[in-house]
């Protein structure tokens, strides 16, 4: 017997969509306080597409690494928030913070993360706030950073210096975002980002280095960044120090600034951006 063609690809489609419905249907809400095993579930491989974690307002503090290898897909993105709040621009005592007791390690290491998505959280403490990466089975790729406060991240009395956020490349893949986050105190860049990156409407003041910084790392030429409608208070605004050939555009427009700009073509950048009175 023969089936219709049209019968065998409508079946198909069903078939999928019965288990995209699954998956949809399989994602937890897990909700987490300080005083529970929160770092075994962060740290853990049993988080789900489509599952989100929301973190109760309070500390969360340990001496351990903590590594994040989560993947969600691009239709099930993983979610790991704090209480929803508007923005990020004041400490919050309502807020899930997430503090480094010292700078033996970053506060946050993303290895391999796909479709994760990080909102309305506090992180202080450690060498970086958070570092992100490959492993050699995972690349890192398709993060959202959202509505983070970042502050003394390698500032007074920490032994190590290193960025609020640190982003590398994703390949050629669809870029990271970061966006309307806050970054303060940080002992070096504020955002060092080497390419595939969009950052846009985050606020940084009190960089010891500059508060947007871009150069190659490994693999990662600088290129396909676009770095909009930031506000940015410290000596050095922004600094591209990789040299060409870029791997792609640059775009850097209509950010507010009060530093420094060490950008090819510095006038050109300097037309599209608006200087602030120190």
């Amino acid at each position: 017997m023969t089936m219709n063609p049209s019968l065998l690809s409508r079946q198909l489609v069903i078939a999928a969509l019965v288990a995209s419905l699954v998956n949809v249907a399989g994602a937890e809400t897990i909700r987490l306080s300080p005083d529970q095993d929160w770092f075994a579930v962060l740290s853990g491989d049993q988080l789900k597409p489509g599952d989100e974690v929301v973190l109760a307002p309070g500390t969360y503090t340990d001496a351990r690494k903590l590594v994040l290898s989560h993947r969600g897909t691009a239709e099930h993105p993983i979610v790991i928030c704090g209480p929803s709040k508007s923005d990020a621009s004041t400490a919050d005592a309502s807020a899930a913070v997430f503090r480094r007791p010292d700078a033996k390690q970053n506060t946050i290491h993303l290895h391999g993360c796909q479709y994760l998505e990080l909102r309305d959280l506090e992180i202080t403490g450690g060498a970086a706030g958070i570092r992100i990466g490959s492993t050699a089975a995972s690349p890192a790729k398709h993060l959202t950073l959202e509505r983070l406060h970042i502050h003394h991240v390698g500032g007074v009395a920490v032994t190590a210096n290193y960025p609020g956020i640190l982003v590398y490349g994703t390949d050629g893949r669809k870029p990271n975002l970061i966006e309307h986050n806050v970054i303060w105190n940080s002992g070096d860049h504020g955002i060092q980002a080497a390419s595939e990156a969009i950052i846009r409407h985050n606020v940084i003041r009190n960089a010891s280095g500059a508060d947007i910084y871009s150069n190659h790392h490994q693999s990662a030429r600088v290129g396909n960044l676009s770095i909009t409608d930031n506000t940015l208070l410290s000596k050095v605004s922004i600094r591209i120090a990789g040299g060409e050939p870029f791997s792609g555009p640059i775009e850097i427009s209509g950010n507010r600034y009060a530093g420094q700009l060490r950008v090819p073509e510095a006038e050109r950048v300097r037309r599209l951006n608006l200087a602030m009175e120190k």
